[in-house]
């Protein structure tokens, strides 16, 4: 069980990933749905905020970004998992969040993930499971920000949040 909310170690990704132009080949995540190709950052963003948001590392994602930890430990089941599918040069990374509460006080418990691609370098964001149909006190973030002044779409919710799967190139 994790005690809290901090950066996993510094993972490569297996191809160069071009992020907003930029080459990337490494990222680290947070329990509360942060992925950053900055991988020297330091602090770890709280609760969310609207895109640009100044504590967001640079060359960020946020996948369903919000404070999840908010009773921490998590449970045994709340893990970030980490998967190569394909081969070159369509390899596909997933980073997938499994089993993380949702809501304040918890409600539901959620998993959802970013898919990287190699050959199109797009990013996709996937809702993959919300134990609650409808919940009314999650205010999520979503969306790519590079910095203060390039950011790509968000969406922050406080309704109900369906399956979907965003593209983001």
């Amino acid at each position: 069980a994790v005690a809290g909310n901090k950066w996993s170690n510094v993972l490569a990704l297996p191809f160069t990933f071009k992020f907003f132009g930029e080459k990337v080949t490494n990222f680290k995540v947070t329990q509360n749905g942060v992925l950053t190709f900055s991988t020297a950052a330091g602090s770890v963003p709280a609760g969310n905020a609207n895109l640009p948001a100044s504590t967001l590392p640079n060359k960020s994602i946020a996948c369903t970004w919000d404070a999840y930890t908010i009773a921490p430990p998590l449970g045994a089941n709340d893990i970030i998992y980490t998967r190569v599918v394909n081969l070159a040069p369509h390899r596909q990374v997933w980073i997938k969040w499994n089993s993380y509460e949702t809501g304040n006080p918890v409600i539901s418990d959620a998993s959802y993930a970013i898919m990287i691609e190699e050959s199109s370098h797009a990013v996709y964001i996937v809702d993959m499971y919300r134990g609650t149909p409808t919940l009314t006190n999650l205010t999520a973030t979503f969306g790519l920000q590079y910095d203060n002044r390039y950011y790509y779409s968000q969406q922050t919710s406080k309704t109900a949040l369906s399956s979907a799967t965003t593209a983001y190139t």
